[in-house]
């Protein structure tokens, strides 16, 4: 009679286990998404229109904005999406490295400041700049600049561009400070001319810009930016 009650017992163990398993297995498997599941592609394509159309209306308005805030006088930041753009990056590095761009549309200018990366020369500790590559990797800038259609919107505001490069360097009391190392004053038709250019070929800064650089020491710029 012992053993009955102890095989009974051990029985309703087993299967209140086997219960709760099942209990278990069922609600993991409710609160799983199914793989399965079949979502109509038409839908997805209408989902991804909606919102590509959702982000140029609010990319429209917010440029509408800013164009009448620069007709008024305004001095603005422009062009912040070239800090982001990977495509523009992958072309040229020095999209990456834009510290200021602004335009100041009572002075018909814009300005536009990129911090260079260090390059410290191979037996010293001094910092240097090639000027050939140096002004490669402007022009090449410039020619991407100049190619880009969200430019064109800004055209009318700016008659002149001044570029600025510097780098940080340490100073007596240890703190790294700017120190700009390259200056150039473009007129905007010599800008626009770029757009006949290709990445492949050269542009002769010296032809084209006031420049002031002496292999990577301390200039004076033409414009003082305050970023």
């Amino acid at each position: 009679m012992l053993e009955m009650k102890v095989y009974v017992a051990l029985g309703a163990y087993i299967g209140t286990w086997i219960v709760l398993v099942f209990l278990i297995v069922y609600f993991v498997r409710r609160s799983r998404p199914n793989a399965y599941h079949f979502v109509d592609p038409k839908i997805i394509a209408q989902t991804k229109r909606e919102l590509n159309t959702g982000r140029i209306a609010r990319h429209n308005e917010f440029i509408a904005t800013e164009l009448a805030e620069l007709r008024r006088g305004k001095k603005l930041p422009v062009l912040d999406v070239w800090k982001f753009d990977t495509q523009m990056i992958h072309r040229n590095s020095y999209f990456s490295r834009i510290v200021h761009i602004a335009l100041d549309p009572q002075k018909k200018e814009m300005e536009l400041l990129i911090r260079l990366p260090a390059i410290k020369t191979a037996g010293a500790e001094e910092l240097y700049f090639s000027k050939v590559q140096l002004y490669s990797r402007i022009g090449d800038f410039l020619i991407h600049s100049a190619a880009d259609p969200r430019l064109d919107a800004y055209k009318e505001f700016f008659t002149v561009m001044y570029i600025e490069c510097d780098v940080l360097r340490e100073d007596e009391r240890g703190y790294d400070i700017p120190v700009p190392v390259f200056s150039m004053e473009l007129p905007a038709e010599r800008l626009w001319e770029l757009t006949a250019f290709t990445q492949y070929q050269q542009v002769a800064l010296d032809r084209i810009a006031d420049i002031r650089f002496l292999e990577g020491g301390r200039i004076e710029p033409h414009r003082i930016m305050i970023t």
